[in-house]
């Protein structure tokens, strides 16, 4: 049993270096190394010049806000924090500034969305059983297909590094998987511990986490402690909201950050979208792609091959896996119109998941021979369709 579970790591920790080497050879490699501005990188190198009181771990949009006193407060500062050390991590370990250490956070996400799959029981049960060539062939085209998904390379590498959507999406598959599991205490401290971490860094998707708690709970009839925890956890992402605007009173900043108003598209501008339909179709973002309606009709036809009678069931857990890009869309269009590159992440996300988990849960053996040869094919054609967008993305970077 060791041997064989040694023999299977070994197998994918070699697959997984072959599609970095192939990622890296589209221009990854050199964006890597490209000096970037940055809020983090900006906000340490201010932090580095002043006492703590002057800062209080306050964070800039750039480099010009410093001497125009005003501090940044659209970002939690946990979320803020950890930038921090990953980023200072990052400058130590490759004697690299700010500026060049903040491009490695792309590998920070795209490794936790790896180890979260790997970390789910279809995969570890997966990882016990002995691996034929065909079990090989489809762990090499879905490691292939996760390390060529062109957002977490365009995104962290030619836009924000300070991105937590990732996160994010995948703390909402877990609380979606959960939503079915008996309304037990443990159960629910689960539902409540993720609650706070979600809301520690993005408070605004307190809402997206109490209607999939609802949806667990599935009564009308709450109890005290259930509508005690609704409600700490709704005080607590107040919080979080406010404590930028604490920190810039405190040091006598002034406030700078995107409004409710402008996120929504309140404002009545018609600038960067029309309409709802704008935003999810045609956004003003110039990097915007189609490749999560791919992944998507990808999905429906890998489920109606495998197995008719479980769509309606996979397709309500998508459904409650997207809540978070349903609400900002509903809730911020403008900000999603403008800022495509990270909404996305909530979008392609969980389609991608399921893809993954239908696929692994799947014994290959069950699958009639044609119908694994379409979808080694289809695995093939989305591979190759995200390794096209990098090479895009990264032409004469």
């Amino acid at each position: 049993m060791k041997k064989k579970l040694v023999y299977n790591l070994s197998l994918i920790l070699l697959i997984v270096l072959f599609w970095h080497l192939v990622v890296l050879n589209l221009g990854v490699l050199q964006a890597l190394f490209i000096y970037r501005s940055g809020k983090i990188p900006d906000t340490l190198v201010w932090w580095e010049s002043e006492l703590f009181k002057n800062h209080l771990f306050s964070i800039v949009y750039n480099k010009n806000d410093i001497a125009q006193n005003r501090i940044y407060i659209s970002h939690s500062t946990f979320s803020s924090l950890l930038d921090v050390f990953w980023i200072k991590s990052f400058s130590y370990i490759l004697h690299k500034p700010y500026h060049i250490a903040q491009n490695f956070i792309a590998f920070v996400n795209m490794y936790l969305f790896i180890v979260f799959i790997f970390s789910r029981d279809f995969f570890k049960n997966k990882l016990k059983t002995k691996f034929s060539i065909f079990d090989i062939l489809m762990l090499f085209l879905i490691l292939g297909f996760i390390f060529s998904l062109p957002s977490f390379w365009d995104s962290f590498l030619r836009f924000n590094s300070d991105n937590y959507f990732v996160l994010i999406s995948l703390l909402l598959i877990i609380l979606t998987e959960r939503i079915d599991f008996l309304n037990t205490q443990s159960n629910q401290n689960i539902f409540f511990v993720i609650g706070i971490i979600m809301v520690s860094f993005e408070p605004v998707y307190y809402p997206c986490w109490l209607v999939l708690y609802f949806a667990f709970l599935n009564t009308y009839k709450l109890t005290f402690r259930e509508y005690f925890k609704i409600f700490i956890l709704l005080i607590y992402s107040v919080l979080i909201i406010i404590l930028p605007y604490i920190q810039g009173w405190l040091i006598h900043k002034e406030n700078l950050g995107s409004t409710f108003k402008y996120r929504s598209g309140l404002d009545g501008s018609i600038l960067y979208f029309k309409s709802v339909l704008d935003a999810l179709l045609k956004p003003f973002s110039h990097n915007f792609n189609f490749l999560w309606l791919v992944y998507f009709i990808i999905l429906l036809i890998i489920m109606i091959l495998l197995d008719k009678s479980k769509v309606l069931s996979n397709l309500k857990r998508l459904g409650f896996a997207l809540i978070g890009f349903v609400f900002s869309l509903i809730v911020f269009p403008q900000s999603v119109s403008i800022h495509r590159y990270l909404y996305d992440f909530l979008l392609f996300i969980p389609i991608v998941y399921l893809i993954i988990k239908i696929l692994l849960e799947t014994k290959i053996e069950s699958i009639q021979p044609r119908k694994f040869l379409f979808i080694v094919l289809g695995m093939i054609f989305l591979i190759f369709l995200n390794l096209r967008s990098i090479s895009v993305c990264f032409y004469n970077w």
